[in-house]
């Protein structure tokens, strides 16, 4: 009761019904909206003056941000929706910070919990992927990621809260698309009616495996002197860390592949990604004599010496 939550309303059906809900709990939230006008299509305007609107009919301040020319002059047409999705979320933390509030919620849902478990394991993941989106990280959290699209939509219509429709959202040239309007019914009217809820609980059971191991990996860590008293971890002078083989071996190859994953993230640039190829490569490392190293993505290098594996930037071990 009574905590500062800015809440990330885009316009859309789900984000709008969010700020709804927020409004009518009896606990009394301090809110504010946090809109974004990307303006990657022609309603965008239209649809941050109704964002503003809402906020504004409701007695909520509403934090409006609008993305720069010189911003999309610098961004490659491949990575634009990740570059903007990096973005919203940098602003949106900028916003809370600088306006005091403690919470971000995020209008996420069932469906899409479904679709992002699905997602990830064809294009390739493991527990950590598969655990999907967290109801809560940190600040942020997602009141709605237990309700699905069809309940949201009525609830909207019921209150007679105005939305607006992402046209994006229907063309067939993003893959989460794609799997929300071809694959995912075609899946469930033809193999498993009930797919969306089994998807979802594959999320459950894997992000309390991620939490249990998550653990033994911080403990291990700790045991290596390369955990803060915060939590971050510590490189070393030149920037990367130096593990002892032997006891990273004594540890069960699932704890194996978590601690390169842990170290390698703390290291990488924020749009680099892991395949099980790099893992792999890092534990056949391990065995193997003295005198191997290997390049990773984000320009990372694992280097096997003396007994010990050192991990960080190949520029800092360049011959």
């Amino acid at each position: 009761a009574g905590e500062k939550v800015l809440v990330a309303v885009s316009g859309g059906v789900d984000s709008m019904a969010l700020l709804t809900v927020l409004l009518k709990l009896p606990i009394r939230l301090d809110l504010a909206v946090f809109h974004l006008n990307h303006r990657l299509r022609p309603e965008a305007e239209a649809e941050a003056e109704m964002v503003r609107s809402y906020a504004l009919a409701n007695a909520v301040p509403c934090y409006t941000e609008r993305l720069a020319d010189a911003w999309y002059a610098c961004k490659g047409k491949s990575s634009l929706q990740v570059a903007a999705r990096e973005v919203r979320y940098r602003l949106m933390a900028a916003t809370a910070d600088r306006r005091g509030y403690t919470k971000i919620a995020l209008g996420h849902q069932a469906d899409d919990q479904a679709e992002t478990v699905l997602m990830r394991f064809l294009t390739g993941a493991g527990p950590d992927g598969l655990a999907g989106i967290p109801p809560v990280r940190q600040r942020y959290v997602r009141p709605l990621l237990e309700v699905g699209r069809q309940e949201i939509v009525a609830y909207a219509r019921r209150m007679n809260v105005q939305c607006a429709e992402d046209a994006s959202n229907q063309k067939p040239v993003y893959l989460r698309n794609r799997l929300r309007r071809d694959l995912l019914p075609f899946l469930e009217k033809e193999y498993q009616p009930a797919l969306r809820g089994r998807l979802r609980e594959t999320a459950t059971i894997c992000r309390e495996w991620k939490a249990v191991m998550d653990g033994r990996v911080e403990a291990v860590l700790r045991d290596w002197g390369l955990v803060r008293p915060d939590g971050r971890l510590t490189p070393n002078a030149d920037g990367g860390y130096l593990m002892p083989v032997a006891a990273w071996r004594e540890q069960a190859p699932a704890v194996q592949r978590l601690l390169f994953r842990r170290l390698f993230f703390s290291l990488a640039p924020g749009d680099c990604d892991l395949e099980f190829v790099h893992s792999e490569a890092v534990l056949g490392l391990l065995a193997g004599p003295d005198g191997k190293r290997i390049n990773l993505p984000g320009g990372l290098l694992a280097d096997r010496q003396e007994r010990a594996l050192w991990l960080g930037s190949a520029t800092a071990r360049a011959d």
